[in-house]
């Protein structure tokens, strides 16, 4: 996955967003509703405090494998929670891009045709 430095309360990792805050918005109540609290510490310990993952292993006393095994169960949580949402994102995309090459297009012909 990729990772994006963020603030905790405006962004959080992965290209996927954008920033968009409505998918932000969905990002964070899935963190809140569908990760245990152990996970989500772990989540947050790295996404948004940047911390290493042996710090964060030490803030909650447990072993670096053990934050590793939270963020692994986290990362397919939220993947599964919010893989409509992302696709929903990129058809929107798709959309935009596909409006601006009609837009292009339009004026190209009727430039042309003067």
């Amino acid at each position: 996955m990729v990772k994006v430095k963020a603030a905790a309360s405006e962004e959080f990792p992965g290209p996927a967003f954008g920033g968009d805050p409505i998918l932000l918005a969905l990002m964070r109540e899935a963190i809140q509703n569908e990760l245990s609290p152990p996970q989500r510490r772990a989540l947050e310990a790295v996404w948004y405090e940047h911390k290493k993952i042996r710090e964060a292993a030490q803030a909650e006393s447990v072993s670096e494998s053990g934050i590793r095994k939270r963020l692994s169960i986290s990362y397919g949580k939220l993947k599964e929670a919010l893989r409509y949402a992302v696709r929903y994102a990129q058809l929107l995309k798709l959309e935009e891009d596909y409006a601006e090459v009609e837009e292009y297009e339009y004026k190209h012909k009727y430039y042309n045709e003067i």
